[in-house]
């Protein structure tokens, strides 16, 4: 999904809770983000970064609470709109993921296909851990052993015998 289609399906959520338009674009701005960098933080990789993003998050709560507008509205009505804004961020999370990583690679192909066969998720795997590589020149698998492993290819070809000359067909005589 792309990020235009993600901001016209969250209008779509938020317009269906009948607010102002001033509130709408507090829950766009506001309230969606820190509930976005809230799920964030969870999958953080360390707890300095999820000490950051957390304090990003808890901010942006804070400018909520401080607008009248927010402090006006009943519990309920609270509770409802951060219901759906809840659903819009874990939208966003679903939406932005399948650009992310091995896994996101793997769903945009298994997507593409339907099903991926035992054989060429391997094929993939063994792709992934030996030949794709980062900026830096390195591979999944170099990275993991701390240690450089052989070429792929060249594994490949000691593996596995050269193939067959073709046949030689015959040739048809003129008549």
């Amino acid at each position: 999904m792309q990020h235009g289609l993600f901001l016209a399906t969250v209008k779509t959520y938020i317009a269906d809770l009948g607010l102002t338009k001033e509130l709408e674009l507090l829950i766009i701005e506001v309230l969606i983000p820190a509930i976005y960098l809230g799920i964030t933080a969870k999958k953080a990789r360390n707890a300095e970064e999820k000490k950051l993003i957390l304090a990003q998050s808890n901010s942006l709560f804070e400018r909520l609470n401080a607008t009248e507008l927010w402090r006006q509205l009943e519990k309920e009505e609270r509770l409802k709109i951060e219901k759906v804004s809840k659903n819009c961020a874990d939208l966003f999370q679903r939406s932005s993921s399948c650009v992310e990583g091995r896994n996101g690679y793997l769903s945009l192909r298994h997507h593409g296909l339907h099903k991926l066969s035992t054989r060429k998720l391997t094929v993939l795997t063994v792709l992934h851990n030996y030949f794709i590589k980062r900026p830096n020149g390195t591979t999944a698998a170099e990275r993991f052993f701390e240690q450089k492993p052989k070429e792929l290819f060249g594994v490949l070809l000691e593996q596995f015998p050269y193939p067959p000359r073709p046949a030689v067909k015959p040739h048809k005589l003129a008549a």
